[in-house]
């Protein structure tokens, strides 16, 4: 049941009333009051009679008034209401509201409906209990059938889930055939072959510059002694100069030309230790430079101006044409140069890169074959390998 307007509510009119009208006091019947009268009978559809019931006891009426009257006299209110402007509304909703005045025929007619009334009264009750009980067992059964539905849903929801779940085991079946099992085993071996050839590759790389770094420690080692050497060398004829010149100047003036003469060669002979000295010392930087770099530099640089390297390219397509996952190729050259040879690499192709790689691949193939055709005189057959789907064998040859 809806609820009740606010003019109601001010009268003291209750619900309870308006389902068994009987004797009110009530103060001023307006507009207001009977319009939302009328809008509760027609959201809860109640019947006419009842409706009249409640103007007779509110207007105190001798009898009651004619239904169709009543009801047309309280849409032309609501009518002449909504035409109304808001400043005129409150006015005229305030204003008396007015039944209509019940004719000889009716006084008479009504007279009988008196007597009537209190029959109709104990059947509209026992109506509206009637109803409520019904009201009670309907909704258990929406109850019931929601709970049903929400099981239902469930059902159909968990089918679909296992549906998925037997199509995935099925997959794995036919992937696990005999067939197709030897031939994994077979591009494991060849994975695992080629993988150990690149092993030792990689295994001689690193001997090789161990033994280069051996050897440039030995040049090192060579080129430290030979300064230490010169050095000595340069200081020894450091300290026989000035012998030489302290003795010049105690000696007689005649042996100024010797004195000079060996003066000369002694700094040629100092200038060219000193710039053999200086070719040696950035000799040994550079060597030491070297060093550091082998020994610190352990990751490979792939990605140059803007792409990949050639060597990138020559690995990716061996391991391709090797039948290796497109997925897993990245990966695989990480593990094998982390594990093996101990070296870190920046950046990798993906899986986007290896999947063009072989779609240029299957066009120069294509292309190869068209030429292949075209320059061979006699007949030429095309025969692909028998693909299986779910132990199922699909054979196609081509004869051109």
């Amino acid at each position: 049941m809806q609820n009740i307007g606010k003019e109601c509510k001010k009268q003291g009119i209750t619900e309870a009333w308006l389902l068994n009208p009987t004797e009110i006091n009530v103060d001023f019947v307006n507009r207001e009051l009977a319009l939302e009268l009328r809008s509760y009978k027609n959201r809860n559809q109640i019947l006419d009679k009842t409706c009249a019931l409640w103007f007779l006891y509110l207007c105190k009426l001798q009898t009651l008034p004619h239904l169709g009257r009543l009801w047309l006299s309280i849409e032309r209110t609501f009518n002449k209401k909504n035409k109304l402007k808001k400043e005129e509304k409150d006015k005229y909703l305030n204003g008396l509201f007015i039944p209509p005045k019940p004719t000889e025929k009716e006084n008479k007619l009504n007279c009988n409906f008196c007597k009537k009334d209190k029959i109709e009264k104990d059947k509209i009750f026992n109506k509206t209990s009637c109803n409520s009980k019904m009201n009670k067992s309907h909704m258990k059964l929406k109850k019931e059938k929601m709970s049903t539905n929400l099981e239902i849903y469930n059902l159909k929801r968990e089918i679909v889930n296992l549906t998925k779940k037997l199509d995935k085991y099925q997959e794995k079946i036919g992937q696990l055939n005999t067939r197709n099992v030897n031939k994994r085993i077979k591009h494991r071996n060849v994975k695992i072959q080629k993988l150990t050839e690149q092993n030792k590759k990689l295994f001689d790389r690193q001997k090789y510059l161990q033994k280069l770094i051996c050897r440039i420690r030995q040049k090192n080692k060579q080129r430290t002694s030979l300064l230490k050497y010169y050095n000595q060398r340069v200081n020894i004829m450091k300290q026989g100069n000035t012998t030489n010149l302290k003795q010049s100047n105690t000696t007689k003036p005649v042996h100024d030309n010797n004195d000079k003469q060996v003066e000369h060669q002694i700094r040629e002979e100092n200038n060219l230790l000193k710039q053999n000295l200086h070719v040696l010392e950035n000799e040994n930087e550079e060597m030491k430079e070297i060093i550091e770099e082998l020994m610190e530099n352990q990751e490979i640089s792939t990605f140059e101006k803007g792409k990949y390297n050639d060597t990138v390219r020559e690995v990716y397509a061996a391991l391709l044409s090797a039948n290796v996952g497109v997925k897993n190729v990245e990966h695989i050259v990480r593990t094998v140069l982390n594990k093996l040879g101990g070296v870190k690499v920046g950046r990798l192709p993906r899986k986007t890169f290896s999947e063009i790689m072989l779609i240029e691949a299957k066009a120069l193939a294509q292309i190869q074959s068209v030429d292949a055709i075209l320059m061979s005189n006699d007949l030429c057959t095309i025969h692909t390998d028998g693909t299986t789907k779910r132990s199922r064998v699909w054979r196609s040859t081509n004869r051109y």
